[in-house]
């Protein structure tokens, strides 16, 4: 039999890549020619900017920091701007995405999300038992007397003065929207409680 210098049988490339072991490769994308038809090869994509139309409704995907945004605001002004992240993939990792939160003044807001948001054990790959783990020795870490004097744990004996009256009477993260930490001085259970304790 007649072989290639690549040691497959004298065949068509389509034929041998699928003889060989492994998932087959996706069929190749074919564009319509009159799609490609006015198409325009730029040096890069500064010199994109300047010539698409401006004051039209523009996207960019994979913003990231924001810098080539920023240019696209300043050259092309666009009176719309889609600004899309596709963050499920490898260029964004956990710092990068830290980092991107930090600079729209966000990294705040979603680390109080987190501390609020509650884990569902058969689907967090061990997170929970993690984090139970962590708490044991953050507790016995805490004891230590050089430290504890500057710590306030919460006690259920006790007032929590580092914490506020809602976090207090809650003492822990509310199930559903009843109980919400911002609306608990609507709550018509809380307000009974109060004025039976004669703080209301």
């Amino acid at each position: 039999m007649n072989r290639t210098g690549s040691g497959h049988p004298r065949e068509t490339r389509k034929e041998a890549w699928a003889a060989r072991p492994g998932p087959t490769p996706p069929a190749a994308l074919e564009l319509p020619g009159e799609l490609i038809a006015n198409v325009r090869v730029v040096a890069n994509r500064r010199e994109l900017l300047r010539i698409i139309p401006g004051a039209g409704v523009a996207a960019e995907i994979g913003v990231a920091g924001g810098d080539f945004s920023a240019q696209i605001l300043a050259e092309n002004r666009p009176a719309k701007l889609h600004l899309i992240d596709p963050w499920d993939t490898a260029r964004y990792g956990e710092a990068e995405l830290a980092r991107v939160l930090s600079l729209v003044e966000l990294d705040e807001e979603v680390f109080e999300l987190g501390l609020r948001s509650t884990i569902d054990p058969s689907l967090d790959g061990g997170i929970s038992e993690k984090i139970l783990d962590t708490r044991i020795a953050l507790r016995e870490r805490l004891a230590d007397p050089a430290i504890s004097k500057y710590v306030e744990l919460f006690d259920p004996e006790k007032y929590n003065s580092n914490a506020s009256l809602a976090e207090n009477l809650m003492f822990g993260t509310p199930v559903g929207g009843e109980f919400n930490l911002e609306a608990i001085a609507n709550q018509q259970y809380v307000r009974f409680v109060l004025r039976k304790a004669g703080l209301e």
